[in-house]
C-alpha cells in the first residue's frame, strides 16, 4: 500500500509539472535568477493537483480542510504520512500537543525526546537570570520603531497570527498566565523591522521551557558531502536552488490555553497584542518548525525515489540540489511537492544555478 501510494502521488506531481512547466531548464534558470515574482502556474491549477492528491487518501473531504491559522494541509499530510510509514505522523493531528490543534509553548514543561527525528541535546544553554515581572516595557529600539511595529501587527492580525485585547479583557481571560514581554526591533532592508519578543528577561518563559532534543543545521560539510556523493555517482555537474520559506517560524499555531503567555505591547497605554503562532524569541519556535519542516521534507524526498537529489534546511532557508539527466525536472518535482503541501515561499528570493551562496558559504557545482 505504501509503495502504491508513493508511485501514484509521484506520478500526479510529475504529470502536473510536465503540464505547467513545458521547459523545466529555462524556467529553472528564471527561478534561480530571481525573475519569477510568483509560481509559474495558477493557484487554481495547484488546487486541482491537491484535489487529485486528496482523492488518493482514505478521507478526502477531511484532507481538504486546512486548520485555522495554518498554510499547510496538515490533515492531508497526516493521512499521506501514515500511509507512507512516516514514524512521526501522529504529531500532526493526534494527542494533546499536535500541529492541527496547536503546539504547546512549553512553559513549565519538559518536551519528551523524539529520538526518531532528533539526536539528544548534549549542551544545555543557560538563560540569563532576572527578577520575575509579568508585565514589562519595551526596549528603546522598539519604542523608536513603534509606528512600523503597529502597522506590522495589524497586517499579522489580518493573517490570523495576532490579536489585540484591552488590559481588563486580557486579565479576565488569562489571569495569572498573562505575560507581557519586552519587544526589541531590528531594522530590515525594506523599511520593515524584525520584531524581537524577549521571552527570557523578567517574563522568564524561556527559562521554564525544557527541550531535550538537539537542533542541528547544515554547514559547509553537508554541502561538501553532497558534492562528494555526486562525483562518486559519476555526475559532472549539479544544480541547486535556495528558497526562503515565508515567515517560517510563524507557520505553526500554539494551543489557545498558552496564548496568554505570548503578550506584548506597542505603546505603554495601548492594547495588549497576543501571538497565536510561533514567535521569534521564544525557545520552542525553531524546535516546533524544525520538526514540522523535517516531516514535510521527508515526504518530498520519498516521492523522488532514486533520483540523485539532496535537501538542506537551515532555519527558513531551504536548499535543493539535483544531478543527472533529469536534474531540472527533479528540482521542479521537489518544489511542486513543497507547494502542494501548502508551503509559502518568497518567490523573488529564490536564487541558485550552478553556483550558490547559502548561509554564508559559496558553492561551485561546476568545479565541485
Amino acid at each position: 500500500e505504501c509503495e502504491v501510494l508513493i508511485r501514484k502521488l509521484a506520478k500526479l506531481v510529475q504529470d502536473f509539472t510536465h503540464e505547467v512547466i513545458p521547459d523545466p531548464q529555462r524556467t529553472f534558470f528564471a527561478l534561480a535568477l530571481g525573475k519569477l515574482q510568483a509560481a509559474p502556474f495558477s493557484e487554481s491549477q495547484m488546487q486541482e493537483l491537491r484535489t487529485r492528491w486528496f482523492k488518493l487518501l482514505p478521507a478526502p473531504s477531511e484532507a481538504a480542510r486546512v486548520p485555522e491559522g495554518q498554510p499547510f494541509f496538515l490533515r492531508a499530510i497526516a493521512q499521506t504520512a501514515r500511509l507512507m510509514g512516516e514514524e512521526d505522523a501522529d504529531i500532526l493531528d493526534s494527542g494533546p500537543d499536535n500541529y492541527c490543534d496547536g503546539r504547546m509553548v512549553g512553559y513549565g514543561h519538559t518536551f519528551p525526546r523524539v529520538p526518531l527525528v532528533f539526536r539528544p541535546k548534549i549542551k544545555e544553554r543557560r538563560y540569563d537570570e532576572s527578577e520575575f515581572q509579568a508585565e514589562n516595557s519595551n526596549y528603546g529600539s522598539a519604542k523608536e520603531h513603534a509606528q512600523q511595529i503597529e502597522v506590522q501587527f495589524q497586517e499579522e492580525e489580518k493573517m490570523g497570527f495576532m490579536f489585540p485585547l484591552t488590559e481588563s479583557e486580557a486579565r479576565r481571560r488569562y489571569g495569572d498566565r498573562l505575560r507581557v514581554a519586552s519587544l526589541g526591533a531590528i531594522p530590515k532592508d525594506d523599511e520593515r523591522v524584525r520584531v524581537i519578543f524577549d521571552a527570557t528577561h523578567f517574563v522568564q518563559i524561556n527559562n521554564g521551557i525544557v527541550i531535550q532534543d538537539r537542533l542541528e543545521f547544515p554547514g559547509p560539510e553537508a554541502s561538501a558531502t553532497a558534492m562528494e556523493e555526486t562525483l562518486a555517482a559519476g555526475h559532472q555537474l549539479m544544480i541547486a536552488v535556495a528558497a526562503d520559506i515565508a515567515l517560517a517560524h510563524r507557520r505553526f499555531k500554539h494551543r489557545e490555553e498558552d496564548v496568554g503567555l505570548l503578550g506584548c505591547r506597542v505603546e505603554e497605554d495601548g492594547p495588549i497584542w497576543f501571538n497565536k503562532v510561533g514567535t521569534f524569541g521564544v525557545a520552542c519556535a525553531a524546535y516546533h518548525f524544525a520538526r514540522l519542516a523535517s516531516l514535510l521534507g521527508r515526504l518530498v524526498m520519498r516521492l523522488n525515489g532514486q533520483a540523485h537529489a539532496f535537501q538542506l534546511l537551515f532555519a527558513d532557508d531551504l536548499k535543493m540540489m539535483a544531478a543527472g539527466e533529469r536534474k531540472y525536472h527533479t528540482i521542479w518535482y521537489m518544489l511542486v511537492t513543497w507547494l502542494m503541501l501548502g508551503t509559502p515561499f518568497r518567490w523573488p528570493k529564490f536564487r541558485g544555478g550552478v553556483c550558490l551562496e547559502f548561509v554564508g558559504f559559496y558553492m561551485d557545482y561546476c568545479k565541485f
